[in-house]
């Protein structure tokens, strides 16, 4: 009874190394950070700074206390500044003359 008893605990003990999964290698660990690393909008992976903290009794700034500033306008550029550009006259099309 005790050699049965014996083997079965021994080969109950087999079995569970063997079950045991393989430990992976360096080169599996970093491909495996690489993959499940997050991936920001457009690849962009760089952490956001975080917002200052507010100290007590600071002046409150507001957008509406602030001076609104003109927007700046673009030159305009003359049409005949390059011939590509230039209007240019088109001869209206033949009326359809009726066959009677």
């Amino acid at each position: 009874m005790k050699e049965k008893k014996a083997n079965t605990v021994t080969a109950k003990q087999a079995e569970k190394i063997i079950a045991k999964p393989v430990a992976m290698t360096a080169e599996e660990k970093a491909a495996a950070q690489t993959q499940a690393a997050p991936l920001g909008l457009g690849g962009d992976t760089v952490k956001k700074p975080k917002k200052p903290k507010k100290v007590k009794g600071a002046p409150k700034t507001r957008l509406e206390d602030k001076p609104s500033q003109p927007k700046p306008v673009a030159p305009t550029v003359e049409q005949t500044a390059s011939p590509s550009l230039a209007p240019t006259a088109v001869a209206p099309a033949p009326a359809p003359t009726p066959k009677n």
